[in-house]
């Protein structure tokens, strides 16, 4: 016996730091990628348009919450709430986190790395993993390229990873059990979905399984009751989703196609299929890696369990022999297909293949289900994910480096923002006592959201922004009370506009809008 304790001893402290090093992984991943770039967490800033859009939001609701002008694209709000083409959820996380803790520019890609460390340690707390998972959850997570690459970002990504990790840990547990008094855990995977789904709408593909896993337990009645549950509710959170985010004026235009007629839009929606799945075949190495998971994932998780029904159906010690090599329970392997081949399905049909969009939607799923591999014990299908990873990690570190130093090379707007805020401060001020939005509201040219991104930084938080993303957003007169036009579409609509000129920018002017009774 005391020859044992020693042992144990070693195994419970080998389990606390396995513990420790694994939360502790997202931000120290983070402070290495800078430090081996001679930098730090603080000089990453804003740099693409939907992530200066992500931080002024934010820093907009952590100072005035829904009293802001609205978000938009091309004038057009939301039906509920004043915020962007992503709903409120992201305006209200992370403006709650700024309001506590201020917001500088560099908070999305430090509050991102804490919030996926956070969501960690819930995955340990509900899972229980041995020092084996320990060790495996840190080699899928360090080698996982959509994490490594976009920790440099101040996009919504890794909030997504860790609504990805938290999901993992309660599935496992529904999954590891179908008695009644599991139902805590049932019920909260089917809440925490539909509230993920308010972050991005597409998690909605997943709630009928998940309506299906939560209601099992009660037989087939069950199971129908929890089909028609879960699609009232992914229909809901879609609602809620739809109305509670900006319009996007360039979203779909092959489904908009159906309003000249059947034809025309099956031929459109054909047309965009066929780009799609021509495009699945090409790409960068981390894309197509990401790509081959969701296949590979689906492929083995099928064949696993067919073979095993087929060829063990009468043995009762079979599902537990081989329960590493996959599944043996079907909703374990319906819920990875709704997961993987769901997404990839609406993305194909709906959405776009290229150009890192499929990447950033399907990463978080890819994230889920190899987390839920883990806390099932599926090693086989495992070790084909994480061999695919490891092969590409030559190809994420370099994206990475690439990635960063692209970020990296914004630190240089310090330097124009500290020269702007004072001048548009003195033209611009957000005013609390406006009974027309529009009143603090600036709409912007496209221009700005690319090249001189600075410029909205120096705009007041309180004051909303909305896009002119083409010539088809172009609804005259303007509804803001503020113009921030760049050179080439002042040239083409100079003599339709009615306003005062306030000062010049870099590329542009900034007009006070005449149209607008404030």
């Amino acid at each position: 016996m005391d020859k044992v304790r020693p042992f144990l001893s070693y195994r419970i402290v080998a389990w606390w730091v396995a513990v420790i090093l694994l939360m502790a992984a997202p931000v120290g991943l983070g402070w290495a990628i800078m430090r081996a770039e001679n930098a730090s967490l603080r000089d990453l800033y804003p740099f693409y348009s939907d992530e200066i859009y992500y931080w002024h939001q934010a820093a907009t609701f952590a100072r005035v919450g829904f009293a802001n002008g609205p978000y938009s694209v091309g004038e057009i709000p939301a039906q509920i709430g004043r915020y962007h083409a992503w709903g409120l959820a992201a305006p209200i996380l992370y403006g709650t986190i700024g309001h506590f803790t201020g917001w500088p520019l560099w908070a999305i890609p430090i509050v991102n790395l804490v919030l996926v460390g956070l969501a960690l340690a819930v995955w340990v707390w509900i899972v229980q993993p041995d020092l084996k998972q320990l060790v495996m959850a840190l080699l899928l997570l360090m080698t996982f390229a959509p994490f490594v690459t976009q920790i440099s970002s101040s996009m919504f990504e890794l909030v997504q990873y860790a609504w990805a990790l938290v999901l993992a840990g309660v599935l496992t547990r529904i999954l590891a059990s179908s008695s009644p008094q599991a139902a805590r855990w049932r019920y909260a995977a089917l809440y925490l979905v539909c509230v993920v789904a308010l972050f991005r709408v597409t998690w909605a593909v997943i709630i009928p399984i998940v309506g299906v896993l939560a209601l099992r337990h009660r037989g087939w009645r069950g199971m129908g009751a929890g089909w028609f549950i879960g699609i009232a509710l992914a229909g809901a959170m879609y609602m809620i989703y739809t109305l509670t985010a900006a319009p996007y004026s360039e979203y779909v235009p092959h489904l908009k196609a159906f309003s000249q007629g059947w034809q025309v839009g099956l031929e459109a929606t054909w047309t965009h299929i066929r780009v799609n799945i021509d495009t699945f075949l090409h790409g960068e190495t981390i894309e197509l890696s990401l790509r081959l998971q969701v296949l590979l994932i689906s492929v083995l998780i099928w064949g696993g369990f067919l073979l095993r029904w087929l060829t063990h159906s009468d043995n009762a010690e079979a599902p537990s022999k081989r329960a590493w090599i996959a599944p043996y329970d079907i909703g374990e392997v319906l819920f990875h297909t709704f997961l993987l081949l769901g997404e990839l399905f609406l993305i194909i049909v709906v959405y776009d293949v290229g150009s890192w969009r499929d990447y950033r939607l399907l990463s978080s799923h890819v994230l889920l289900s190899g987390f839920l591999l883990l806390g099932r014990r599926r090693w086989g299908i495992l070790a084909v994910v994480l061999t695919i990873s490891c092969l590409t990690v030559p190809a994420m570190l370099q994206t990475t480096h690439e990635w960063t130093n692209i970020y990296l090379q914004q630190r240089r707007i310090v330097t124009r923002l500290d020269e702007w805020n004072p001048k548009i401060d003195a033209l611009i001020q957000y005013d609390p006592t406006a009974t027309n939005p529009w009143c603090n509201t600036i709409t912007h040219t496209v221009y700005y959201a690319f090249v001189s991104t600075y410029t909205l930084l120096a705009v007041d938080p309180g004051m909303g922004l909305s896009l002119l993303l083409s010539e088809n957003d172009v609804h005259l007169p303007f509804k803001a009370r503020y113009l921030l036009l760049d050179n080439n579409f002042i040239a083409q609509h100079a003599v339709d506009l009615n306003v005062i000129f306030l000062i010049s920018v870099p590329g542009g002017v900034l007009y006070r809008n005449l149209d607008v009774r404030c």
